[in-house]
This record gives structure tokens, sequence and C-alpha cells, in this order.
């Protein structure tokens, strides 16, 4: 599945920040390696709008999920569900990840793509440059 969208440098990096350095030696036990604390956030078009919910519903099966108890994250969160994915930036490849908690406020135009490396300042990305994400 490819997912068209736009990078956006402009909203809320702060708080999955806090979540990955909250979590840390779970992502380490779950990836066998660190992530960047921090997420790129992906304004997703229109059209595909309601992914999200087809994410949270399996209809994408999860490379890993990582169980809400082991997690420090508000209760109100569910699970956090991992897809590996290539992030595709003119013509450069870049491999990382789609997370996703259950329950999420994220807005329903918006994807997080989280990764070992800082993506933005590693690979020059920008806001509003246009990407696709391959699951």
């Amino acid at each position: 599945m490819i997912i068209n969208g736009q990078i956006n440098l402009e909203n809320g990096a702060h708080k999955y920040r806090d979540f990955v350095n909250n979590n840390q030696m779970v992502f380490i036990d779950c990836f066998k390696h660190s992530i960047y604390p921090g997420s790129l956030n992906i304004t997703i078009f229109d059209e595909f709008i309601g992914i999200q919910e087809k994410l949270n519903s399996g209809f994408i099966i999860p490379d890993s999920i990582i169980s809400s108890l082991l997690l420090r994250q508000p209760v109100n969160l569910g699970n956090l569900q991992i897809w590996k994915c290539t992030l595709w930036v003119n013509e450069a490849r870049i491999f990382c990840y789609l997370a996703r908690r259950v329950g999420s406020k994220v807005p329903k135009s918006t994807l997080e793509l989280i990764s070992e490396i800082a993506l933005v300042d590693t690979f020059g990305l920008y806001h509003n440059e246009f990407v696709k994400i391959e699951l």
C-alpha cells in the first residue's frame, strides 16, 4: 500500500519525544536498538483519511505490537502498533517505522513515523515536502 502526503514539521514533536524517552528500554527490547526521540509527522492526502481506523482494526497486520502494559503513557491509550515502512522522498528511499497507538488523539490526517536516526537532520527533510509511505 502506498500513502501520499506531506511532511509536517510544525506540530507536536515534543510529545512523541517525551514518549520515546520514557519508553526507550521497551523500544530497545522490541527493535534491538534505540529509537530517535521524536517522530516525523506526515499529513496524508484526503483520499487516505480513515487509514488510522484501518490500522487500528488490523486491516494491515502490524509487524510488531507493544502492549500498553509495558509502556509509560496515559492510561487511555492502547497498544503501540508498528509497521515497517519505506519513506520515499524524491528518489531517496528511507527505511523507518509507522507507529500508531490505539486511541491516540493524533489528527485523522496525520501519521507518525519513527526511526533510530533523526530523519529530518540526516536527510535534509523540510516542511510540506511531498512524500510517499510504502507499507
